[in-house]
Order: structure tokens, then C-alpha cells, then sequence
């Protein structure tokens, strides 16, 4: 018995999602019957219908386009809505017109049209990072006009992200965790000095084998460990100021990318949610108005 407790338990959990659809509506009962008499019966039902869908959307028992069509079953089955009332607001223009919009997002990353603009702008601007961002915050603005925000920003991220490699690599900062360059890297035009055991060997001023070492010579072979420590203490300075800057230069750049996002979506209906749902909101409290559209809100 005590081996067959968790073997069952196993069991259930395996089929958790059809416990959940099933008991969810079982459970949440009492909330519409005890109202089920009362001026708050409607109240109760569509409590009762939200809940259900809640749970359905948290626990994704059900595919949560599924979940989301449950109002045209739900409601003229509990008496909150008609089925008529109900399915016209899956059908309303702006709805249509969101659909939209996100199809032209699927075609443009389809085709990859939004890295070839992103290209032509960049080889138009050059690679100096405030012409580059100026670059990437035009191309994303106008990507954004068309398309929603937030899939503009999801497109041109990745495309920032490649840049920035290609310029810490120009840097020297290869590795993201790589913090030291190697000897005799450039940085912003300066050769870092290197000083390396052999050529200290090499020096004039080292003592040759089998010849005395005064104490003046002694002193140089000390005076070069002392310019090979100074040496690696100023590679690893200059190092980290590249990384700091190319730190920056990564901020910098996707932080104008969602910025521009930003700033094209509220130029045209399209370029975001809200921009949508403030213009039903205007039909729906003013149904005598002309209303929004397209060339108005531009």
C-alpha cells in the first residue's frame, strides 16, 4: 500500500491539465447558484465565467486562443450576453485592423526586410557610434510606424546586438569576460608598451653569461621588472576603459533602439496596442463623433 499511494499520485499528475479543465467549473459552482435567485444573479454568472478563464489562462490547460474564445459559449449559456451581442466585439474594425498589423510583422521578419533597411541606414551613416545610433532609432521609428512597438523592438534588438560584437571586436574585446588585451593592442590609436622577459634579455644594458654583474647592472635588470609591472598595470587600465566604453556603447544603443520604438509607434494607429483601444474608447463614449482614423491621428 505504501508503494501504491505514490504510484497513484504519479498517475494524477500525469493528467493534471484535464483535472484542472474539469474540476475548475465543478468547484467555482456554489458562486452562481447561491445568486442563482437574487437581482445579482448575472453578477455571479459572469464572476463565475471569469474566474473559469482566469484559471484556464494561468494554468494553460487550454490553448489561451481557446481560452479566449470561452465568452461565446459561456455567456449566452449563463444569460449574461446574446450570442449576437457577444461575437460582435471579436469582429469590430480595430480589431481587424491590430490583425493586421501584426500579419505585416510576420511578412517583414519573414523576408527580413526590417535588416535590410537596418543595413542600408547603417552603411549610410557609418560606424561612429552617435551617427549609429542615430542610424538605428530611424530605422526602428519607421519600422515602428507600421507595425506594433513591441515587435519592432523584438526585430531590431537582435540586429544592435550583432553590431555591438562586431564593434567590441574591433575594440579588442573579443571575449565579453575577456578584460585583458594582449600586448601591443591598439587602443584609440595608442600601442600599449610591452616589455617582455626576452627583450630584457636582449637589452644592452643586461649582464652577458660568464661576465661579472656589478651592482649597477643589477640595478637595471630591477628598473626593467619594475617597467614590466608598470606596463601590465597600464594594459590593465587601458583595457578596462575599452570595456567600460564598450559597456556604454551597448546601453546606449539598446536603450535608442526601444526608445525609437517608442517614438514611432504613437505616430500612426497601428504602432501600438493603446493607440487602438483610445480610439474604441472614443466610439464608444462618443458615438456621434467622426471619430478617429488613419489620417487624423497622423
Amino acid at each position: 500500500m505504501a508503494g501504491g499511494k505514490p504510484r497513484l499520485v504519479k498517475e494524477l499528475l500525469a493528467f493534471w491539465r484535464s483535472i484542472v479543465f474539469l474540476l475548475t467549473p465543478v468547484v467555482l459552482c456554489p458562486l452562481p447558484i447561491a445568486f442563482a435567485s437574487t437581482e445579482y444573479s448575472k453578477i455571479a454568472n459572469c464572476g463565475y465565467a471569469v474566474i473559469i478563464m482566469a484559471v484556464y489562462w494561468t494554468t494553460e490547460v487550454l490553448p489561451m486562443a481557446v481560452t479566449a474564445l470561452l465568452p461565446i459559449i459561456l455567456f449566452p449559456m449563463l444569460g449574461i450576453r446574446s450570442s449576437k451581442q457577444i461575437c460582435i466585439n471579436y469582429l469590430k474594425d480595430m480589431n481587424f485592423l491590430f490583425v493586421g498589423g501584426l500579419l505585416l510583422a510576420v511578412a517583414i521578419e519573414r523576408w527580413n526586410l526590417h535588416k535590410r533597411i537596418a543595413l542600408r541606414v547603417l552603411l549610410t551613416v557609418g560606424s561612429q557610434p552617435r551617427w549609429l545610433m542615430l542610424g538605428m532609432m530611424s530605422a526602428t521609428a519607421f519600422l515602428s510606424m507600421w507595425i506594433c512597438n513591441t515587435a519592432t523592438t523584438a526585430m531590431m534588438v537582435p540586429i544592435a546586438q550583432a553590431i555591438l560584437v562586431e564593434l567590441l571586436r574591433e575594440m579588442g574585446l573579443e571575449d565579453p569576460e575577456k578584460k585583458i588585451l594582449p600586448p601591443g593592442k591598439s587602443i584609440d590609436g595608442q600601442v600599449l608598451p610591452t616589455c617582455m622577459s626576452a627583450q630584457a634579455r636582449s637589452c644592452p644594458l643586461a649582464p652577458q653569461a660568464g661576465k661579472d654583474k656589478p651592482e649597477e647592472m643589477r640595478m637595471e635588470e630591477g628598473d626593467h621588472d619594475f617597467v614590466e609591472e608598470d606596463a601590465q598595470e597600464y594594459q590593465v587600465q587601458a583595457s578596462g576603459k575599452v570595456a567600460e566604453r564598450g559597456d556604454k556603447m551597448a546601453k546606449g544603443l539598446l536603450l535608442c533602439v526601444c526608445t525609437a520604438a517608442n517614438i514611432g509607434g504613437i505616430a500612426t494607429l497601428t504602432g501600438a496596442h493603446p493607440n487602438i483601444l483610445i480610439t474604441q474608447a472614443v466610439d464608444t463614449l462618443f458615438p456621434d463623433s467622426p471619430g478617429i482614423d488613419f489620417a487624423s491621428w497622423f
